[in-house]
């Protein structure tokens, strides 16, 4: 009975190291992924705006929320 409260937050404290290490794997793998884009960018008014320009069909211009950029669309 005097163990379980310990014992709970060993497993919390196990799955918290767990899931840290996964998130960093994760991510990692998402940066290695996205630095593959030629990503361009635009000083504007109003911020620096980052793009995509690939392909040679005709351009299509997706604009998205404030917060984000080409690894988010």
């Amino acid at each position: 009975m005097v163990w379980i409260i310990p014992g709970i937050l060993l497993l919390f404290l196990l799955y918290a190291v767990v899931q840290g290490i996964r998130t960093s794997h994760g991510l990692s793998k998402a940066h290695k992924r996205l630095s593959n884009y030629d990503v361009k960018t635009a000083t504007l008014s109003y911020g620096d705006v980052t793009y995509l320009d690939e392909g040679s069909c005709e351009i299509i211009l997706s604009v998205h929320g404030i917060f984000g950029g080409y690894d988010q669309a």
